[in-house]
């Protein structure tokens, strides 16, 4: 039985704020990051996989890259090609904060929904999020002691749009693509018009992905020193800092350890298609995927 797809959506949220990760430490995080979203812990044995290794290995749809640790007791998951978890931008602020952040922090910043509303403790650090005129636990905490807490401004849809556009002009990208990508960017910024517009990228999607990274930290840095938020706040939790970061040595001569284990060490673009998608909410693939489609179709007709 096939992993649903909020799983996979949440894993590549994780590996996205921090890559690689070793398995253990990923389902802990995986846990948390369901639980937080309402959702309830991922079991794989119900999909039929003895384990969290046997599913990464096998029920992951070749999103992310596994491979076993040098003593062979855990695997190591990470994005394909190795993305940086965060390249941080010039300056002072971006390398204060450093090159990762936690989980909930990323998604609360990157989160462009106008309706909720996130929250830190600035003596736990912990992220309260909720919807505006919500009656939940996390909103009555917020209330019962508002000194404690600073709003967190999250990054808006239309600041992630403008990244695009200033992406596409600096790369100096030409018709037809151009008109393809135009489309996409007309469109109200959702995580999965993101995922369209990085796989239209093709070859610059991953450069295009370290851009947008060292924006969103940059933004972080900035709201964490207007707050007096200590970076070290911010930044993975000790014990997550020490598991995480695990480097995968490649030998000379060797494939890369971080290629997508498949003929010639490209995974397959349709495989690949289909594994972005199963991400994808229907309503997503409706209102973002199907119109992109259409749009390239028309564009390439006319070349």
């Amino acid at each position: 039985m096939p992993a649903p797809s909020y799983v996979l959506h949440a894993l590549s949220e994780l590996l996205v704020v921090q890559s690689p990760q070793v398995a253990s430490r990923l389902k802990q995080r995986l846990t948390a990051a369901l639980q937080a979203k309402g959702a309830d812990a991922f079991d794989e044995r119900k999909h039929g996989y003895k384990g969290f290794r046997d599913f990464l290995q096998h029920g992951t749809e070749g999103l992310f890259v596994v491979k076993s640790t040098d003593d062979g007791a855990d695997v190591v998951v990470s994005l394909p090609g190795n993305l940086p978890t965060a390249a941080p931008a010039v300056g002072a602020p971006a390398e204060a904060i450093g090159t990762t952040v936690r989980g909930e922090i990323w998604q609360a910043f990157t989160n462009p929904d106008p309706t909720r509303l996130r929250y830190l403790n600035k003596r736990t650090f912990v992220v309260r999020h909720f919807l505006r005129g919500e009656d939940s636990a996390h909103a009555k905490e917020v209330a019962a002691a508002p000194d404690d807490f600073v709003e967190i401004a999250s990054i808006t849809g239309e600041d992630q749009l403008r990244w695009m556009r200033e992406f596409i002009d600096r790369k100096g990208i030409e018709q037809p693509q151009r008109a393809v990508l135009e489309a996409i960017m007309a469109k109200p910024y959702t995580s999965g018009l993101n995922a369209a517009f990085t796989g239209a990228l093709r070859e610059l999607g991953k450069e295009w992905s370290q851009y947008r990274v060292s924006h969103v930290i940059e933004k972080i840095a900035a709201w964490a020193e207007g707050h007096g938020i200590s970076a070290g706040h911010l930044n993975p939790r000790p014990a997550e800092a020490a598991a995480a970061p695990i480097a995968v040595p490649v030998k000379k001569g060797t494939k890369n350890a971080d290629t997508p284990p498949s003929e010639g060490g490209v995974m397959d673009p349709r495989a690949q298609a289909t594994g972005l998608l199963a991400m994808l909410s229907d309503d997503e693939i409706r209102r973002v995927v199907l119109p992109i489609l259409l749009s390239t179709m028309l564009v390439r007709g006319k070349a």
